[in-house]
């Protein structure tokens, strides 16, 4: 069966190197450059049709919106995050990889093995549905708010 197609979303440092590479590779048809989208009902399309999202040196809010869409996040342990990356499961709702880890083997995975990446996806959404639902940031906003008060009206 052909290749998983790779969609990539964005306007990165990285981006003129990988086209090159891309072009270089002579995977043109299989590799997809779609530039920075900041249209929610586009993103949701791009997420809802995908096996992972990808993003090896950058773990932010993109892991919380992935999740919500029921795609599991692949990242590196390293990556940049403001603590994120804290809800990715290693091999239950996403990955975590080591920098030397090649992420053509996880690509091949996807390809061979699509199902594990289906169940990853689905404790995703379970995952999002049971900690990171807006309703909870809010909930433990007004904890942390009725501590402060409290702790400071005595």
């Amino acid at each position: 069966s052909p290749p998983i197609p790779l969609h990539i979303v964005g306007s990165g440092v990285l981006l003129t190197e990988l086209q090159q590479l891309v072009v270089k590779l002579k995977i043109q048809k299989y590799v997809h450059f779609h530039g920075p989208i900041y249209d929610k009902s586009l993103l949701a399309a791009f997420f809802c049709s995908s096996h992972m999202t990808f993003s090896p040196r950058q773990a932010g809010l993109a892991v919380v919106e992935s999740m919500g869409y029921g795609t599991p996040f692949c990242t590196y342990y390293d990556a940049i995050t403001g603590g994120e990356i804290f809800n990715i499961v290693h091999d239950f709702n996403g990955l975590l990889l080591h920098a030397r880890d090649t992420l053509c083997c996880f690509f091949l995975d996807i390809h061979t093995t699509p199902s594990k990446y289906l169940e990853y996806g689905a404790n995703a959404l379970s995952y999002y549905n049971r900690f990171l639902e807006p309703r909870h940031f809010v909930k433990s906003f007004m904890s942390a708010f009725d501590y402060a008060y409290n702790e400071n009206s005595v």
